[in-house]
């Protein structure tokens, strides 16, 4: 564990992985399993989204936000499967999929500010159960993201917890952190994540290929990459 009052937090999808790996990983479990029951809940799904009912709920209830309803569709998708066999996709996951997509820059400034003694976080709205596998990689020392629960060594296709998404990440951070800590940096992709950049002294976006005319508004500092 580095110094508390020194923190850097990072996004993870989009920011040291270079695309958003949720529903990846759900697909690469199918591509893997060929899980039947997977197909006919996705299909199911698709109806229910061309039917327009997941507007319907928001406009209703206001209590889903759009890509929360349909990560919790999802992951539904792994319902009944074996906590083991998706530990085991989520390390191939992290190895085949995830490995090579880690935004080189990003991992960089991880590594020197580990290095110069920081405490380093992950917050995100991805499943920990693969990241985790970087976690470990790279001593990351504290992760918040979205935990599945399983009973009985059964996935119930469902998270242990509000999606770890906007405010909500700042809020899980909030509970390790009441006070602000003396220095910290948080690195994001996305301006969604504004509640977690101004949290942070500083405040880093991580930008694809092209520079993102909101960073200016707010003066933070920008890293570009490209795809290689």
């Amino acid at each position: 564990m580095g110094n508390g009052n020194k923190v850097a937090v990072f996004d993870f999808c989009e920011t040291l992985i270079g695309f958003p790996t949720a529903d990846a990983f759900i697909n690469f479990v199918y591509e893997k399993t060929g899980s039947r029951r997977m197909r006919r809940i996705e299909k199911l799904k698709q109806l229910f989204y061309k039917a327009g009912l997941p507007r319907l709920i928001e406009n209703l209830s206001g209590l889903w936000e759009k890509k929360s309803l349909n990560k919790r569709w999802r992951l539904y998708e792994f319902s009944g499967m074996d906590e083991s066999q998706l530990d085991e996709l989520s390390l191939d996951f992290y190895r085949e999929r995830l490995r090579p997509a880690i935004i080189q820059p990003v991992l960089s400034e991880l590594i020197d500010l580990r290095k110069s003694g920081y405490t380093t976080g992950i917050v995100s709205g991805g499943f920990a159960i693969y990241i985790r596998h970087f976690a470990a990689e790279y001593g990351i020392d504290f992760c918040i993201s979205n935990d599945i629960v399983f009973k009985n060594g059964k996935c119930t296709g469902k998270l242990a917890a509000p999606d770890c998404m906007g405010m909500q990440k700042l809020a899980e951070i909030k509970k390790m952190y009441p006070e602000p800590p003396q220095v910290s940096v948080s690195y994001s992709d996305s301006i969604s994540d504004l509640p977690i950049l101004q949290w942070a002294s500083r405040g880093v976006v991580v930008s694809k290929g092209r520079h993102q005319e909101w960073v200016d508004d707010y003066k933070f500092k920008e890293i570009i990459w490209q795809q290689e």
